[in-house]
């Protein structure tokens, strides 16, 4: 069972996520110009976290 969602958690999920991001080069998004296919892009990987 997941623990609940607080907002303190959200935070630190998305602190830690983000740290990781910017460690790497992503070539999916290398010539991507779609913001919005950008957005559905890393919010997918994000709740895979």
């Amino acid at each position: 069972m997941k623990p609940k969602l607080t907002i303190a958690r959200l935070k630190k999920s998305a602190k830690e996520f983000c740290e990781i991001e910017s460690t790497y080069r992503n070539k999916d998004l290398y010539g991507v110009t779609d913001g919005k296919a950008i957005g559905t892009y890393i919010e997918h990987k994000f709740q895979k976290l």
